[in-house]
């Protein structure tokens, strides 16, 4: 007997979304008000507060790139160690020889080569284990480099597009012949350095003097 249920309505495929460049800005941070960096006499202050909201949106999107670029130094992704159960033995037995002569060097030493006492298999598994750990590890250094690589543009962008003219010219005289180079590296990093750099140049903690300096 056929089923009496209605068979159900056939599913419309979804259109495929269109790819969105690197340097567009999500419209989740389209949904944050931040304020267009100005050069004005108030440029210091604008600043601050350019610096506080870029670290909201750019927290939600990038991580902790924009902690990075503050800091002023990008993550040193050094490669770790292939660590080999002989290494683990020559390092422990190195450590237990600089012990002085005594029941505790005896101690440690009795229980050091009751450890190490494996049979070749058993060394081979543990290299196995060391391999995996390594290959992990390198994983992981992988795929943050590869994040943030993907990242910087973004970044770079989103601090761009939040400047006004003058500030942007600014930017421009201060890197002079370096400003098509780092157009086209869209390094964060440096356009970051830069505005901070010519906007808080004059800051003295004079308002009055401020003013007189960016006139």
């Amino acid at each position: 007997m056929k089923s009496s249920r209605p068979s159900p309505p056939a599913t419309q495929a979804k259109p495929k979304a269109e790819s969105v460049p690197s340097h567009r800005i999500s419209e989740s941070v389209r949904r944050f008000a931040i304020d267009t960096l100005k050069y004005d006499k108030n440029c210091a202050e604008n600043f601050h507060k350019f610096e506080r909201d870029i670290s909201i949106v750019a927290g939600i999107e990038f991580g902790d790139l924009f902690t990075y670029v503050k800091r002023g130094f990008y993550p040193d992704f050094t490669l770790p160690e292939l660590r080999t159960i002989e290494c683990e033995e020559e390092d422990e037995k190195a450590l237990i020889d600089e012990m002085p002569d005594g029941p505790e060097k005896d101690t440690k030493l009795a229980k050091h080569l009751e450890d190490f006492a494996l049979s070749p298999a058993e060394k081979a598994r543990c290299n196995t284990m060391y391999l995996e750990h390594f290959r992990v590890k390198i994983k992981q250094i992988e795929r943050e480099q590869e994040k943030i690589a993907e990242r910087k543009p973004k970044l770079y962008w989103l601090l761009r597009a939040n400047i006004s003219n003058e500030s942007l010219d600014k930017v421009k005289n201060d890197l002079m012949t370096s400003w098509d180079d780092l157009e086209e590296s869209q390094d964060p990093l440096i356009l970051y350095e830069s505005i901070k750099k010519t906007h808080t140049a004059f800051e003295t903690g004079s308002t009055f003097t401020d003013m007189s300096m960016t006139r």
